[in-house]
This record gives C-alpha cells, sequence and structure tokens, in this order.
C-alpha cells in the first residue's frame, strides 16, 4: 500500500462512528497533538506503514488496520461497528453456525461493545475472530 491508500483508508474511516469526523474526538483517543492529526490528513505529509501502525494501535484498532485494503477481508467493518445489529451480522457471516463456545463469546462481546468506552477494544477482538474463521474457511 502507499502513503494516498492508506490516508484514504484514514479518511474513510474517521468519517463513519465513531469518530463522525470529529477531529478533537479524534485527538482525544489517540493522545496525539493537533498538529500531528493534521499531518494525517496533509496529503503533502508521508503517511508510511509505522505511522499507520502507531496510529491504529493508539486507537484500539487491529494494528494492519490502515495497511489493509478495506477490501481484504469483511471483518473490517468492525472496527467501527455502525450498530450491534451490524455487527452481529458480521459475526453470523463468520462463525461455524456448529460452533456453540464461538458463538458464546461472541454474545458476550457484543454485550460489552455496548458500554462505553470499549467499543474499540471488542471490535479488534472481533476483528481477530472472524479474520480467523474467514482464513479457515480459505484454507478448507
Amino acid at each position: 500500500m502507499n502513503d494516498a491508500d492508506r490516508r484514504a483508508l484514514f479518511h474513510s474511516w474517521f468519517a463513519g462512528p465513531p469518530m463522525r469526523g470529529d477531529r478533537e474526538a479524534l485527538i482525544r483517543a489517540s493522545g496525539y497533538t493537533k498538529g500531528r492529526i493534521s499531518q494525517f490528513f496533509d496529503s503533502d505529509q508521508q503517511f508510511g506503514e509505522r505511522a499507520a501502525r502507531s496510529l491504529a494501535g493508539r486507537l484500539g484498532l487491529p494494528m494492519e488496520f490502515f495497511n489493509t485494503p478495506a477490501s481484504a477481508t469483511p471483518a473490517r467493518e468492525l472496527a467501527s461497528p455502525g450498530s450491534l445489529a451490524d455487527a452481529l451480522r458480521v459475526i453470523d457471516q463468520a462463525l461455524d453456525p456448529l460452533d456453540s463456545q464461538a458463538r458464546r463469546i461472541a454474545a458476550g462481546l457484543l454485550v460489552n461493545l455496548e458500554r462505553p468506552g470499549n467499543a474499540p477494544m471488542v471490535a479488534s477482538l472481533l476483528f481477530a475472530a472472524t479474520e480467523s474463521a474467514h482464513s479457515k474457511r480459505l484454507a478448507a
């Protein structure tokens, strides 16, 4: 991926929930300064792999979130679920219908998703779980 691709993924993520285009919310969530945040939006500035990993980590997203094309996995949308229903739909598609233990774990994570401040952590866990399920399907 190049800087422009990473920046496009960042802009797309930033426009949706939970940031909804609010730079102040991004500053609070990431702990970066206003100047550093501005660099992520500036097409004249580099947006390399290391910066993308650092930003994702600070936001509680999977480390490769901004280094992975949006089309690479259906679980990607979990990093900013628009609603509990959206998250549940992706989980239902990813989990084996006979794996009741995985479904119980997913249900517990979804309950925690509704608690304030837990969304990034829960979304990262769901991303990892569905990524694993997706990989198993491809290997089969």
